[in-house]
């Protein structure tokens, strides 16, 4: 079979081919086919490229009108296909404009823009640019370059260590990111974020550690671990959630929650809840199971079957079937001068009343956690250092440092002499 070869300013007529080499400047009128093509110089083919079984290699500048398939495309100067490109393996390392991509690999170290879809088979590295005008699909996905995706995008495993923006819908197996990568929802397997990760809308995800910044409309997740800051603008349906560093989200259904950093709800449920930071709610708290060493506070209700705070708390309600708020080592007078003011930041402030005091976390000026509530109501009541207008219960103690206004008790009543207690209630003999 003919060969052909331009070494200075010519052109040929559209045909089959062996090899095809273009050194020159040259000009292939019609459409080719070879076993190979090399292109050294400046070529442009008014047609389209077939490739049989042989490399092509674009060393300087090709321009072809329509379609090009090859079974190894490598492009280390600058290619522009009018057509869609399918190929096996791609490597870029200079520029490649096309209207479309199938290949069975890539490696793309220079930039690539694709006016279409772009699939790739095989394993993705993008160390470059990948720009596409339409969906994105591959398997082993790593970016430590930039990608843009218009439309939605779909790999195996994804790794961005550098930036990845798409427009539509990410979804994944497992994905790292360890850089910046937006999009409009994600559904992925395992989520690990040591970067940046920005949602418009829903993020569905099996395990899912943010060590950096997530932020998304909502969330549904398996196993939820948060050491960096992770914001929703709505809800979070979670199963056990660590945090050790900062979440805010709507409401929060949640099977455990352990908090050691800050969290905070328009709403919260869980069956345990474990709080060495602090958790703040503009609503209710409702779990099974409350225990609180760092803050807590609640706009609405705190209700559990057992809670114990021996920490700080503030909220309107807190009901239960057992509650002990405080510790017995830990009360101070009612008559200390400054027992009901809370020092934050070392200013003290006088809180004056339960709606003021939702939002403040601090502690006594004697170093004390504040604890205060409107109503406090369960089973059985052991309060220590604790306000409360009203304590309703069947057995209440009142350990030192307490101010309540009304006491309901229908069993056993024990009242410091260090508490102070302005009204008790008992049934009557006819009850």
């Amino acid at each position: 079979m003919t060969n052909l070869e331009i070494n200075d300013i010519g052109s040929a007529p559209g045909g089959e081919y062996g090899e095809v080499e273009i050194n020159g400047v040259g000009k292939v009128h019609g459409s080719v086919s070879c076993e190979s093509m090399e292109v050294n110089g400046v070529g442009k083919v008014e047609g389209a490229v077939t490739v049989r079984g042989g490399e092509m290699e674009v060393n300087g500048t090709l321009d072809v009108e329509q379609e090009l398939n090859a079974e190894r495309v490598e492009v280390n100067g600058a290619m522009d296909t009018g057509g869609p490109l399918a190929c096996g393996p791609l490597e870029v390392c200079g520029v490649l404009k096309c209207a479309g991509l199938r290949a069975e690999e890539g490696e793309i170290d220079g930039a690539v823009g694709v006016k279409g879809p772009a699939a790739f088979r095989g394993r993705l590295e993008v160390a470059g640019s990948l720009k596409t005008d339409g969906p994105l699909a591959a398997e082993n996905t790593e970016v430590d370059g930039a990608v843009s995706v218009v439309g939605g995008c779909t790999v195996a495993e994804l790794s961005v260590a550098g930036h990845m923006k798409i427009s539509g819908a990410l979804e994944a197996g497992d994905t790292d990111v360890d850089g910046e990568l937006s999009a409009a929802t994600a559904s992925v397997q395992h989520l690990s974020v040591a970067g940046n990760m920005a949602l418009s809308g829903n993020l569905t995800a099996g395990d899912t550690d943010v060590y950096g910044e997530l932020s998304a409309a909502t969330a549904s997740v398996q196993h939820l671990s948060v050491a960096g800051n992770m914001a929703l603008s709505g809800n979070l349906t979670a199963g056990d959630t660590d945090v050790d560093g900062e979440l805010s989200a709507a409401t929060a259904s949640l099977h455990t929650l352990r908090c050691d950093g800050k969290a905070h709800f328009a709403g919260l449920a869980a069956s345990e809840i474990s709080v060495d930071g602090i958790l703040a709610s503009d609503g209710d708290i409702e779990a099974d199971r409350l225990a609180c060493e760092g803050n807590i506070s609640a706009a609405g209700q705190i209700s559990a079957d057992e809670v114990r705070i021996p920490g700080g708390v503030v909220a309107d309600e807190i009901v239960g079937d057992r509650i002990e708020i405080g510790e017995e080592d830990d009360g101070v007078s009612a008559e200390d001068d400054g027992g009901w003011h809370f020092s934050v930041n070392g200013v003290q402030i006088d809180v004056g009343g339960l709606k003021k005091a939702v939002r403040i976390f601090g502690k006594r000026s004697g170093g004390r956690p504040v604890r205060r509530a409107r109503l406090i109501e369960a089973t059985t009541v052991r309060l220590y250092g604790v306000e409360a207008e009203a304590v309703n219960g069947q057995d209440v103690t009142v350990g030192p440092g307490c101010r309540i206004g009304r006491v309901d008790c229908s069993g056993e009543l024990s009242v410091s002499e260090e508490s102070e207690v302005r009204e008790v209630v008992r049934p009557s003999a006819q009850e």
